[in-house]
C-alpha cells in the first residue's frame, strides 16, 4: 500500500439544494491508508459529502477525486457504503447473503466471508432473523464492506453521525481490527 498516494482528494466542492447550501468551498485529503472520521452538527454536510464520494449524488462545484480518478464507474467499484438501516431480508440465511453477493460482485471473495463467520461464531446456515441486532450490523459490515471493500484495498465510507450521538468506540475498533486480520 502505497500511503504516499492520496485516496480522496475533494477541492472546493461546493453542494447546493436549493437555497440551502450544504458544502461551501470544502476540501478535504486522505492518504492512502490512513482512517478519518466526518463528525459535525446536524445539517453540516457530512451525509452528503459521503454521498458525493459514493457517485450518489453530484457536485455543483469543484472536483472529487478517489485513487486519482474522478467519480465514476471506477471508483464506484472502490468505495463502499455502510448503509445507517439493516438491507437484509429476515427470512435470509448467510449463505443466501454470499450467494447474493457472489452474483453481483466477480471480486466477492467467499473464503474471506466464512473466515469472518468462523471468528464471530456465526454458521452458513444462520438466519437473519434469529441474529441480535449487533450480529445482523457486523454481517451487513463485514459482507458489503470489509469483504468488498478492504478486500480490494477500497474505502469503506461508514454511517455518519452527529457530534451529539454516542461514538461506539467499541464497533470502530472491531471493524478496524476485523479490516486488518483478512
Amino acid at each position: 500500500m502505497d500511503t504516499t498516494k492520496n485516496a480522496i482528494e475533494v477541492t472546493n466542492l461546493v453542494k447546493r439544494y436549493k437555497e440551502l447550501v450544504a458544502l461551501d468551498h470544502f476540501n478535504l485529503t486522505v492518504k492512502t491508508g490512513e482512517i478519518f472520521g466526518l463528525l459535525g452538527p446536524n445539517g453540516s454536510g457530512k451525509t452528503t459529502l459521503i454521498k458525493i464520494l459514493n457517485g450518489l449524488l453530484q457536485p455543483n462545484f469543484g472536483s472529487v477525486m478517489i485513487d486519482a480518478t474522478p467519480i465514476g464507474t471506477y471508483t464506484k467499484s472502490q468505495v463502499s457504503n455502510l448503509p445507517d438501516k439493516n438491507y437484509f431480508a429476515d427470512w435470509m440465511t448467510v449463505k443466501d447473503i454470499f450467494d447474493l453477493f457472489s452474483d453481483f460482485y466477480a471480486d466477492f471473495d467467499r473464503q474471506k466471508a466464512l473466515r469472518m463467520c468462523d471468528s464471530l461464531g456465526i454458521g452458513e446456515g444462520d438466519r437473519i432473523k434469529s441474529m441480535s441486532k449487533g450480529t445482523k450490523e457486523k454481517v451487513q459490515e463485514f459482507t458489503r464492506n470489509l469483504i468488498l471493500s478492504f478486500g480490494k484495498r477500497g474505502l469503506l465510507l461508514g454511517a455518519d453521525c452527529t457530534v451529539n450521538e454516542h461514538i461506539d468506540h467499541d464497533r470502530i475498533r472491531w471493524v478496524v481490527e476485523a479490516a486488518r486480520s483478512i
